[in-house]
């Protein structure tokens, strides 16, 4: 018996070339990457035996018959191998030669372990934490930085203020995900920056698929790394507000600066989608896919109540095909996800776009103004909101580009 595929036909006589993969166990739930895509997945026991047997050479038939003796049930080789295929893994019969991955985002290549790996050792992590904690605990106790929301405004002119906080935020983000890949630079993980989007929210992400196959401490500090660079910041820019003359610029713009980066480390708490936070708390309950499993679940809630208004049949549960152990954490974060997508969704239609819609408004109002000052404020607000705004644009129609050729 055969099927098709792709590369042509399999048979269990088949032999399929694998690339150099790695394995991690934890448990008992196996994760597998490539060193090569940087791709990884994680896979149950049956299927690693099946692999591991395809990486000594033999046959789909052999490697069935393996998995067969150790676990009692005989897989779906053939189907499993087409599937490996799509995820780069393996060299089907008749395929060309493994293609090499296409590289999305900045690397910092030359970015070496040994240039980065003392930033996350216990002493440097110490020292991180007590310059944190000392320098907010002195500037609160002295009440010299304001957190309100006027000092928002670095200045007297709305554009102004504007630009600074998109520069704010965007040295801020550069260096958040910097730390993020220095991180897995430094337990030799490949990892790449690009930019992206969470709901309607612009985001630049930093992927390291293979930070699975590290130790949960080195998962930690990848996930944290990027806050302590915000709150490393903040601290710097509470004690240049602190020291400067109340009302000047300096103090200003120090005072702005701090607002803005203690609100992005806020906004990580937002776990309803898959922010930094959201990765700790999915790392200590001991899930695998708690974003993809809790919206699988919202769907089946969402086609029972479908079903039951239309006295048809109740779809499956598919919380019932994950561990024991994941399955309450996946059904009540489906209901905080739930929640707080309504809620940033709300958030985003009442607040955020009135809020665009104003300031590009005022904007265009300023550069008819004639006024040269009113004019440079109106032409600094279009550049800044409308900039960002085409970059948001932008970065979805490409998300949904890459969705359809996938599918």
């Amino acid at each position: 018996m055969t099927i098709d595929s792709p590369a042509g036909s399999l048979t269990l006589d088949s032999v399929v070339e694998v690339r150099p993969l790695a394995y991690r166990c934890e448990r008992d739930s196996w994760t597998v990457g490539s060193l090569e895509t940087g791709e990884a997945v994680g896979l149950p026991e049956i299927a690693v035996t099946v692999l591991r047997a395809l990486e000594q050479g033999e046959t789909l038939g052999a490697a069935a018959l393996q998995a067969a003796r150790a676990h009692g049930e005989e897989p779906d080789v053939r189907g499993f191998a087409e599937q490996l295929s799509e995820l780069g893994f393996v060299r089907l019969p008749g395929q060309g030669p493994f293609v090499p991955p296409q590289e999305r985002g900045l690397a910092l290549a030359r970015l070496t372990p040994r240039q980065v790996s003392w930033a996350f050792r216990p002493a440097s992590v110490a020292v991180c934490a007590g310059v944190i904690l000392v320098v907010f605990g002195i500037v609160l106790a002295q009440r010299r930085l304001g957190l309100g929301y006027r000092e928002f405004f670095a200045s007297g002119y709305p554009g102004v203020s504007l630009c600074w906080s998109v520069a704010v935020v965007t040295v801020s983000a550069l260096l958040h995900e910097f730390w993020h890949l220095a991180a897995a630079r430094a337990a030799g993980i490949p990892a790449r920056i690009s930019l992206s989007t969470r709901l309607v929210f612009l985001a630049p992400q930093t992927a390291a698929p293979l930070i699975w196959l590290a130790p949960r401490s080195i998962r930690l500090r990848f996930y944290l790394a990027g806050m302590t660079s915000d709150l490393l910041l903040a601290a710097g820019c509470a004690l240049v507000a602190a020291g400067c003359r109340s009302g000047t610029w300096p103090a200003a713009l120090a005072g702005s600066a701090t607002l803005m980066l203690l609100l992005g480390v806020l906004s990580q708490f937002a776990f309803c989608m898959r922010t930094d936070i959201y990765l700790v708390v999915q790392e200590l309950l001991h899930c695998r896919n708690l974003f993809e499993d809790a919206r699988d679940y919202i769907r089946y809630q969402t086609a029972g109540a479908v079903a039951l208004a239309r006295h048809a049949e109740r779809p499956p549960d598919p919380t019932s095909d994950l561990p024991v152990q994941e399955r309450a954490p996946v059904r009540i974060y489906s209901v905080l996800m739930a929640l707080g997508t309504a809620a940033l969704l709300a958030l985003a239609a009442g607040w955020g776009i009135p809020i665009t819609v104003v300031l590009i408004v005022r904007g265009v109002q300023e550069v008819l103004s004639a006024q040269p000052p009113r004019v440079l404020d109106g032409l600094a607000t279009l550049v800044a909101e409308g900039g960002t705004q085409a970059l948001l644009l932008h970065t979805l129609l490409v998300q949904r580009r890459r969705r359809r050729r996938a599918a």
